[in-house]
């Protein structure tokens, strides 16, 4: 809602004026403080038990460094199953490329033919 004008001070310097204090956030601020503290505390604590590294980390990032291999492995298979497939059409193109073809004529009929066809006739 708002707020309504209920008095008006009058008469006072302001120099001589006091802000208020809202100390149910200076309390939540202090407490926050004590928790942060409390926190850093348990952490260092667990660092210190746990001798630096910790057995769960080292696993994480062994099965990462195996993730990361796979992946390599994958992307060169891939890779070369692509330049085999350019090979192989390339190999097609240059056999059927390679066909003579010629015309000629058989009855009075002009004709194209291949080499492999003159042959037989």
């Amino acid at each position: 809602g708002v707020g309504e004008l209920a008095n008006t001070i009058t008469g006072i310097a302001r120099s001589t004026i006091v802000s208020v204090q809202n100390w149910d956030r200076v309390r939540e601020a202090s407490q926050r403080e004590e928790m942060m503290a409390q926190v850093q505390v348990l952490q260092s604590e667990a660092i210190e038990e746990a001798g630096g590294f910790s057995s769960m980390s080292v696993a994480a990032l062994l099965v990462g460094a195996c993730a990361l291999l796979v992946g390599l492995a994958n992307l060169y298979v891939l890779y070369d199953m692509q330049n085999k497939n350019k090979q192989n059409a390339a190999q097609h193109t240059k056999f059927v490329t390679a066909v003579q073809t010629g015309v000629g004529h058989v009855d009075g009929d002009a004709s194209v033919t291949s080499s492999i066809q003159k042959d037989v006739l």
